[in-house]
């Protein structure tokens, strides 16, 4: 059966052709939600809200007209949004800052780096003003 023909079976809430469109399609959402979540517990939670949302559209006179596979692949999208949205964690800028950690103070100018001939080659002089 092509899909236009099984969304209009669909869409006046046959069972046989619901059942196809679940059959045909839900290998392909659990898959997708599988690559967005990495979770097959959270995939399969979306799989099953995907269809139970397409099907309350139909039985609400709404739903897909067209293009089927589109309308699943965007609950299913929709879902997975939604989910993460709510269940994010705040996490800190600290955690992401990939920058060194400011110098609280300079290096003592006896130390070990200062003493050695190429660092005090390129070593600044303070201005005469300063000495």
């Amino acid at each position: 059966m092509n899909e236009s023909l099984l969304l209009a079976k669909a869409r006046q809430l046959e069972p046989q052709a619901l059942i196809q469109i679940y059959d045909r399609y839900s290998d392909e959402i659990y898959r997708y939600a599988m690559r967005l979540s990495g979770n097959p517990d959270l995939a399969e939670e979306c799989v099953a809200e995907t269809f139970a949302r397409l099907l309350e559209s139909f039985r609400r006179g709404a739903g897909p007209r067209n293009f089927l596979r589109a309308y699943l692949y965007r609950i299913a999208h929709n879902w997975l949004t939604d989910f993460f949205r709510a269940h994010r964690e705040d996490v800190a800028l600290e955690k992401f800052c990939l920058c060194r950690p400011r110098m609280t103070r300079l290096p003592k100018p006896n130390c070990r780096f200062a003493s050695r001939p190429s660092a005090r080659r390129y070593s600044i002089s303070p201005p005469t003003s300063a000495r």
